[in-house]
């Protein structure tokens, strides 16, 4: 029989809150005043040109082959875990965090730049502690905003959050964002569009309605930040499905537009103790600057629950999702799902399952990335925290990568950098970049 024993994942630790992307924790142990002074309330942001690197397809994953892994200089705040992270273009950004020894958190952050092989401390976010905030970066900057409070570290204490902040990282200052039309949300999720509009959609409300089957009632509201002009907008609201109750929320830029995925649950309590439900995915696109909603239509065979949504060229991906309904036992599977979509929703056939577990995936060039930390073993199987593996979108072939598996990471983030391929556990941070 194989033995199969999951780690701690971004992936799924997202699917666990209901929500995504940026869903982290912000603590207290060095967090400053959250009345900073009236420059930090009105300062205005200067936009820092930062896009995003890229590497001809085909390229990259060659070039990583040839690479290894080694263990970064020592994060000053480290080690944590769920932590924000942000490549600007030239740096990798580290935002709060809770402490591996002990749990604590904090608001504390710095700033990793590949070229210097340093660590410079940051200005700690001018927010009370919190959990779960939204957060996303622009090219005015890191932008944070809501969440739960966590009183003396304990979150399940807490209040929602409806605050925020940005980070210009040009002048090192940290600015309050002016109030805006959304409830306090905790896990909602903040996307940038083309615009540099930061959109927020999702998030749990305090003392919000639960489902059918008793889950927490994900919020449809969305709203829209302009840093430019420090001013908010308010959205069409995620469009309902009858039956289908909204119960998490993940959403990635996709072109011109947003696409949202709305994880539903519908249960039916037929006796005494006894229940029927049904669950999946809907698939919605939003067109920020009209400011309207359609649907998005794919197969139905679609593996889509709690599965990792990213742009790959003119592509989607849709990698290690399942069918089992949300909140349901199902039996576990070897198999990880990996599929294609164009922008018509079609599936590319013949594209092979993802061959580890992803723990934390990005993109490099045409490229996906996954690493694991997740351990099988059993006949034919030595699948080991730190195996790392790549899809290049111009052959439809996946690639073995060095392993990191002397440093067994439980990788929450992967950022690819232009020359290094970072990752991020609660152990602390290595790298895939040299060659000596």
């Amino acid at each position: 029989m194989s033995r199969v024993c999951t780690g701690v994942s971004h992936l799924k630790a997202a699917a666990r809150a209901g929500c995504v992307a940026g869903a982290m924790l912000l603590g207290a142990a060095s967090a400053c005043s959250s009345s900073p002074s009236p420059a930090a309330r009105g300062t205005a942001v200067a936009p820092v040109v930062s896009p995003a690197p890229t590497a001809p397809a085909g390229i990259a994953l060659q070039a990583l082959r040839r690479l290894h892994w080694s263990a970064l200089p020592i994060d000053p705040l480290a080690p944590r875990d769920t932590v924000i992270t942000a490549w600007t273009g030239h740096e990798l950004l580290a935002v709060g965090g809770q402490r591996s020894a002990d749990g604590a958190a904090y608001t504390g952050a710095d700033a990793y730049d590949p070229q210097t092989g340093r660590w410079q401390v940051l200005p700690s976010l001018p927010l009370v502690a919190r959990d779960a905030p939204a957060s996303a970066w622009t090219g005015y900057g890191l932008f944070v905003w809501g969440g739960t409070s966590t009183p003396g570290g304990r979150p399940q204490d807490g209040q929602g959050l409806r605050d925020g902040a940005i980070l210009d990282v040009a002048h090192r200052r940290w600015t309050m964002l002016p109030a805006g039309p959304l409830p306090a949300l905790t896990s909602a999720v903040a996307i940038t569009d083309a615009a540099d509009h930061v959109i927020i959609l999702g998030g749990q409300p305090d003392e919000g309605a639960n489902s059918s089957g008793g889950v927490p009632l994900v919020s449809r509201r969305v709203a829209s930040y302009d840093p430019a002009s420090r001013t908010w907008r308010t959205l069409p609201d995620l469009p309902a499905v009858t039956g289908h109750d909204l119960v998490g929320l993940t959403a990635v830029r996709w072109g011109s537009r947003i696409l949202a995925a709305a994880t539903w649950q519908h249960v039916v309590h037929t006796a005494p103790g006894a229940t029927e439900g049904n669950g999946g995915v809907d698939l919605f696109l939003l067109d920020s600057k009209q400011g309207t909603w359609s649907r998005f239509a794919v197969p139905s065979t679609l593996s889509l629950v709690g599965a990792d949504l990213r742009p790959l060229g003119s592509q989607l991906v849709v990698a290690g999702g399942t069918m089992c309904p949300p909140f349901a036992a199902c039996p576990a599977s070897l198999n990880t799902a990996f599929t294609l979509l164009d922008a018509a929703g079609k599936a590319r056939t013949g594209t092979a399952g993802v061959p580890i577990k992803p723990g934390a995936a990005t993109d490099v060039g045409d490229n996906y990335v996954v690493m694991t930390g997740s351990q099988i073993t059993g006949p034919g199987l030595d699948e080991q925290p730190g195996d790392t593996a790549g899809f290049d979108l111009a052959t439809g072939n996946w690639v073995a990568l060095p392993s990191a598996r002397r440093f067994t990471p439980q990788p929450e983030s992967l950022t690819w950098t232009g020359s290094e391929l970072i990752a991020q556990s609660p152990d602390g941070w290595i790298a895939l970049g040299s060659t000596g």
